[in-house]
């Protein structure tokens, strides 16, 4: 932060800078003014002077004949035209000579004409305007001459020449004089002007720009303006000043001084004024040392940055209250996420799911054989399908009502589970109809499986209401998978097909589709029905003798 003296100075530069370039713009345009003032006049005197040639160019020439000869003032030269405007005219004979002195009486005499006003250097073979400055030291004066100069001709033959000599002076002295005053008064409104703004400004910084105090090395205050004390809540510099110990006390301001000082940066503190009040300010500290690395003192300048800091911890409340209702929306979202993503898990389980047993039903059942029938056809390994069927289940209803056939029904989802692997895929397609998927399991394997699972379910008694208890049968339709099978309808068709074969042939039974299998291979388990044509898959064995 810039401190008061560095402003003050700053202010002054800028306060010469701007009389620089104001002294500029007004002298280049003052220039140009006068000179185009003295090019107009000397426009004007070229005119003039052509004029006055041509009427009296005859009288010269008669006078540079002898008339009059040497050097003589112009009144004797008779009734000239404008003939007082000229300090002298001069004529030469056609070699350049000086053969006649006109000069103006009211300034010369005759005395050292010719030493005082030698021939000027122009060129005489055209009429020509020059203008010279001619140093007289007697008196010592420096003239601006503006001289005309014209040949003459006679009869088409060069006679002589005519200079007309005039005096610029008095333009150019007034130019110079009205600059010379312009340049008097601005420097005295810079000099006004700076005395001005550095008296406001030390009235201004008192108690306008920043407070200041000085501190001494030894820990004494020295020196404190009016802002400073006003921000700290005393009443005048003297109410400040006079509680200055106890006030640097209670902050420890020698120790942050030093501190800061010796960092050579600036800090943010919070100071307690008069009343005890906080403030929070910005401190820059500027230290000056001894010759020995003593502290000689310290300017201290003080900012009050009570409204940002204000601000800051405004908009610090504001993001952590902000932070909370965001995390808090996120919490929501997330519970909220949570139970859709359950409720969608349980939907989901619903539609695959069988109310009545907890089974898959006929849509997961598709899905999820399909998967793995093709995972078979991939490895070219084996897997069987069954479908069984509850044999009577409609006399079930009929007989004992349609709540003890669901509990029918549930009885034997329990036996399949437990009869079962893990890894098969056991799904109630409809009614009383189930099916069973064995993946990486051959026929014959199979077929034990749905021995094992219809003697299970004939074994197992169902209690039902008013202590009746009953028993069931299943018939079962056994099939393997075939290198052309594409769909998983491909295996409930031959499966169906055995099933109903196994319900013509008398129920309670497992029935294959026509497949190469034995009851060697399976063992003369009651109620196998093997059929097929071709080799058994077990011992090889020509069904065709069956």
């Amino acid at each position: 932060m810039m401190k008061v003296s560095d402003l003050r100075v700053r202010i002054n530069s800028y306060i010469v800078l701007v009389f620089l370039v104001l002294m500029s713009v007004f002298g280049t345009a003052l220039v140009a003014y006068y000179q185009s003032l003295y090019t107009r006049a000397t426009d004007r005197l070229q005119k003039s002077v052509m004029i006055f040639h041509q009427l009296n160019q005859e009288r010269f020439q008669a006078l540079a004949r002898g008339e009059v000869g040497g050097i003589a003032p112009m009144s004797l030269a008779g009734n000239l035209l404008k003939m007082d405007e000229f300090l002298f005219i001069r004529l030469y004979d056609a070699q350049g000579k000086p053969v006649l002195h006109l000069f103006n009486e009211s300034l010369f005499t005759s005395e050292s004409v010719d030493a005082k006003f030698p021939a000027p250097r122009v060129m005489r073979e055209a009429v020509n305007w020059v203008e010279e400055n001619i140093y007289l030291t007697d008196p010592p004066r420096v003239y601006a001459l503006g001289v005309y100069s014209t040949p003459v001709e006679q009869d088409g033959l060069l006679s002589g020449y005519i200079d007309y000599v005039y005096d610029l002076s008095s333009y150019k002295n007034q130019a110079f004089y009205i600059g010379s005053l312009a340049v008097v008064f601005l420097l005295l409104t810079l000099l006004t002007l700076a005395i001005i703004v550095n008296v406001l400004f030390a009235r201004f910084a008192e108690s306008n720009i920043q407070g200041y105090f000085r501190m001494d090395g030894d820990g004494q205050l020295s020196n404190v303006n009016a802002l400073l004390a006003n921000m700290l809540g005393y009443a005048s510099k003297a109410d400040f000043q006079a509680d200055a110990a106890r006030f640097m006390a209670a902050n420890d301001l020698v120790r942050q001084v030093q501190r800061i000082g010796s960092g050579g940066q600036s800090a943010e503190l919070e100071l307690h004024g008069h009343l005890g009040q906080a403030l929070w300010c910005q401190l820059n500290v500027d230290s000056v040392r001894g010759i020995r690395g003593q502290w000689l003192y310290h300017d201290c300048h003080v900012t009050d940055i009570s409204d940002r800091k204000a601000k800051e911890e405004a908009e610090r409340k504001y993001r952590q209250a902000m932070l909370e209702a965001n995390q808090q929306l996120e919490n929501k979202v997330a519970e909220r996420t949570e139970a859709l993503l359950k409720l969608q898990q349980q939907t989901e389980l619903l539609a695959r799911t069988d109310t009545l047993t907890q089974l898959g039903n006929r849509r997961d059942f598709y899905d999820k054989t399909q998967h793995e029938l093709n995972r078979q056809k991939r490895n070219n390994g084996p897997a069987s399908l069954l479908m069984l069927d509850i044999d009577h289940f409609k006399r079930v209803n009929d007989t004992h009502g349609h709540l003890c056939g669901d509990k029918v029904l549930q009885v034997l989802s329990r036996v399949a589970q437990s009869v079962v692997r893990e890894t098969d895929i056991l799904a109630r397609l409809g009614g009383e109809e189930f099916a069973v998927f064995m993946p990486d399991t051959p026929l014959h394997e199979a077929v034990l499986v749905a021995q094992r699972l219809r003697l299970a379910v004939a074994g197992t008694p169902i209690d039902l209401p008013g202590n009746q208890t009953i028993h069931i049968t299943v018939s079962i339709g056994a099939t393997g998978t075939l290198e052309t099978d594409v769909h998983v309808d491909d295996l409930l068709k031959r499966a169906d097909d055995a099933l109903y074969s196994a319900k013509n042939a008398g129920r309670n039974r497992v029935v294959c589709s026509r497949q190469p299998v034995c009851g060697q291979c399976f063992g003369a388990v009651n109620g196998l029905q093997p059929a097929g044509v071709g080799l058994c898959e077990g011992c090889n064995l020509d069904l065709r003798s069956l």
